[in-house]
């Protein structure tokens, strides 16, 4: 995008299930950081990022299930092997633009035996067009709830 910094305002995930629900779900954190967490990035996954710099979001797996990966007694309403899609996207704000710019990238799952994940196009879609402005202006307005 250039050689300034940009700020990640949200990570989303759209997941698509075999039964055809479609289903949001947010990556990143809205939470007070202590002075103590040395890793800011990390547990907010949010936040400036230098160029050539890179956010670790975890595997899919814990992506797709969010805080339940970790919890195996979960009673969530759909598993791992029912998602047949998967779309990230993220909005972020770059320091010569007025608006913020989103990114997206889109993965298929195939789950014979083990999963596998597959992209959908080898590059990530940025969305930096004034035809899609209003889309990541939603992705931000779902996520952060302005008043």
């Amino acid at each position: 995008m250039g050689k300034e910094t940009i700020h990640v305002q949200c990570v989303q995930v759209v997941l698509q299930t075999r039964s055809g629900e479609e289903r949001t779900l947010t990556v990143t954190e809205y939470r007070r950081v202590g002075a103590d967490d040395s890793n800011v990035h990390q547990v907010l996954r949010q936040g400036p990022l230098q160029p050539g710099g890179y956010l670790v979001l975890g595997s899919f797996r814990n992506i797709i299930l969010g805080r339940r990966s970790d919890d195996s007694d979960s009673d969530s309403d759909y598993l791992f092997e029912d998602v047949t899609a998967v779309e990230i996207r993220a909005a972020v704000v770059h320091g010569p633009s007025r608006y913020a710019v989103g990114v997206r990238r889109r993965f298929w799952l195939r789950h014979d035996g083990a999963s596998e994940i597959f992209p959908r196009d080898i590059h990530s879609e940025q969305l930096n067009r004034r035809r899609h402005r209003h889309e990541v202006r939603r992705w931000l307005e779902t996520e952060l709830c302005p008043q």
